[in-house]
């Protein structure tokens, strides 16, 4: 049976946040409804555009859908970038959801930084409070949580890392 572009997106939504999603086609973009408030997939925070998939992913693939889009994850890289997202955020009432972003580091290594093309080292950091975890060698990827306020490191691969992800 073939589903047109408006079911499709209604499976995919419904999917990737994890709960009561109803969806509609708004202006071009995709929007739903969670809870009382409207989400929109692509954000305009201080003039950037944010591509927010709240997902159930590894580090890995999030990184991948974001390339299947032309996009890379989230660089903190301007004064205050990270600070506008979390505000943003927590104003679209994302405070319980955790985020991938491009933050890296290899193993046994103790520098962080963007894992873009090239790469580029993280000179602004926003750890929260035991991170970055030094004696665990596995933290080699940066996510944050919105009401924590903080970046934590994480194993990139494995479970219990399937968080949300925003490209840009």
């Amino acid at each position: 049976m073939m589903f047109n572009l408006k079911q499709n997106l209604f499976v995919v939504l419904l999917i990737s946040i994890f709960s009561f999603t109803l969806c509609s086609i708004e202006k071009g973009s995709v929007s739903s409804q969670v809870g009382e408030q409207q989400v929109r997939e692509f954000v305009n925070i201080s003039g950037k555009e944010y591509f927010v998939k709240l997902a159930s992913h590894t580090w890995i693939e999030s990184k991948a859908e974001c390339a299947a889009l032309n996009l890379s994850l989230v660089t903190f890289e301007g004064p205050g970038e990270y600070t506008a997202v979390r505000q943003a955020f927590q104003q679209l009432g994302f405070e319980s959801f955790w985020f991938w972003t491009d933050g890296f580091r290899a193993a046994n290594s103790s520098e962080w930084v963007w894992l873009r093309e090239p790469s580029v080292p993280i000179s602004e950091f926003h750890w929260g409070p035991g991170q970055p975890s030094e004696d665990n060698s596995e933290d080699r990827c940066i996510n944050f949580r919105v009401m924590s306020g903080g970046w934590y490191g994480d194993n990139c691969e494995f479970p219990p890392y399937y968080l949300s992800y925003i490209c840009e």
